[in-house]
């Protein structure tokens, strides 16, 4: 339980690094418009992924449990 939520966690981590590494490049030629566009969307991703990380360690926590 502990571990997949590690893994999941890490693999999280591993995908928006090299997506804000990839962004980060980008910036430099876009404008701030676009910067801040892409900032909210990275933002709004990271939250979605600890929800869906979040739910799958509660259920898993509740399958545990019975």
């Amino acid at each position: 339980l502990v571990n997949l939520g590690r893994a999941l966690e890490e693999l999280r981590a591993s995908l928006f690094g090299k997506l804000r590494l990839f962004g980060s490049s980008k910036q430099q030629q876009l404008g701030p418009t676009a910067a801040l566009t892409f900032n909210f969307l990275v933002s709004v991703s990271i939250i979605l992924m600890n929800k869906v990380v979040s739910a799958v360690t509660f259920s898993s926590l509740l399958s545990d449990t019975k």
